[in-house]
């Protein structure tokens, strides 16, 4: 029971799937990224083990912007859908665990995702992007709870997309700090 955001992140997540398939990319977004509104922040998504003590209520719509989020670190539809084909097929009929989804989803995306499941499962804040100007550049951090924790962000300023992987240092970002107000960022928590 305290990995119940396996089956309630998923079906949560399946309803912005639904959505886009229906109206749109850009509809969908809004749809998933609205329901952010409805995290309580209060507890981790996943209960205690040992006790018959499940997860917070945030392992819904929390757990659902997670799975959002992993499709934008992917960044790559076809790996995507593929993935959670393959993981719909691979443990159909199974009970499987945290480390179960992790492992697969490291393993097929050939990514290392398990930092960024760990802060969304295991604590209540979200990551959230920090800049700054430092020494006439630019820089960013992510406000995390787990070490080794990178994740790209995209940004955009006067017109141009930039894409850059993060972590928890202050790192400069692609353009210089006369660009600072220009910068426009889609969220600034994740």
């Amino acid at each position: 029971i305290a990995d119940m955001w396996i089956h309630e992140a998923f079906t949560t997540y399946a309803e912005s799937v639904f959505i886009e398939c229906e109206f749109g990319y850009e509809k969908s977004q809004q749809y998933i990224n609205g329901s952010g509104n409805n995290i309580s922040h209060k507890k981790p998504i996943i209960g205690q083990f040992g006790v018959n003590a499940k997860g917070d209520s945030d392992m819904y719509y929390k757990g659902a912007l997670m799975l959002n989020t992993l499709r934008n670190i992917v960044n790559n539809d076809n790996i995507w859908w593929n993935t959670l084909k393959e993981f719909a097929i691979a443990f159909r009929h199974s009970i499987i665990e945290s480390k179960d989804v992790i492992a697969f989803f490291n393993a097929k995306t050939h990514t290392n995702l398990t930092p960024i499941f760990n802060q969304y499962l295991k604590h209540t804040n979200l990551p959230e992007i920090e800049l700054r100007k430092h020494n006439n550049r630019i820089q960013a951090r992510w406000i995390v709870n787990v070490p080794h924790f990178e994740m790209p962000i995209e940004y955009e300023v006067n017109g141009k997309i930039y894409r850059q992987n993060i972590d928890s240092k202050w790192q400069k970002l692609q353009v210089n700090h006369e660009v600072f107000d220009e910068i426009k960022l889609n969220r600034t928590k994740f």
